[in-house]
Order: C-alpha cells, then structure tokens, then sequence
C-alpha cells in the first residue's frame, strides 16, 4: 500500500512540475553532450557547495551549525590547497 501510494504521489509530483516548465528526465534519455554539460556544471557548481572546504588534523569534518547558510568564495589566481 505505501509503495503505491508513494508511486501515485511521484505521478502527480512530475505532472505538477511539467506544468511550470519542470521536466524530470531518465538518464537513459540524456545525450552524451546532454551528460557531459550535466557533469561539469555539477563539479564545478554543485558540488563544491557539497564538500567541506578546509579539512586539517584538527578539523577532520566540517561544522556547519543548524540554519546555517554555507557559503563558497573563489578567486581566480588565488592559491589554494587543490592547485
């Protein structure tokens, strides 16, 4: 019963997303340029946003407090650890 209700949800979530312009699509259906496009907008705005920033012997994880917005700066020319 959950799982079907949880489908028909899902049915009703995508039909409402289409009608403001939102599609949902299957990976199968994306093209290579498609994937490739998707890949690097993720790397390089995405998913900086999702790892932690600054990790040292002291601070192996990062704290990010409840509400809290995190924010990412980049500089281009700028050292960092990565380069």
């Amino acid at each position: 019963m959950l799982a079907a209700d949880q489908q028909a949800i899902w049915r009703d979530l995508r039909g409402i997303l289409a009608e403001v312009g939102i599609v949902l699509v299957d990976g199968r259906d994306v093209t290579k340029p498609e994937r490739a496009w998707i890949e690097d907008h993720f790397l390089h705005n995405i998913f900086p946003l999702l790892t932690p920033l600054a990790i040292d012997p002291a601070h192996p994880f990062p704290f990010i407090q409840a509400w809290d917005l995190p924010w990412r700066c980049s500089w281009p020319g700028f050292p960092t650890a990565s380069r």
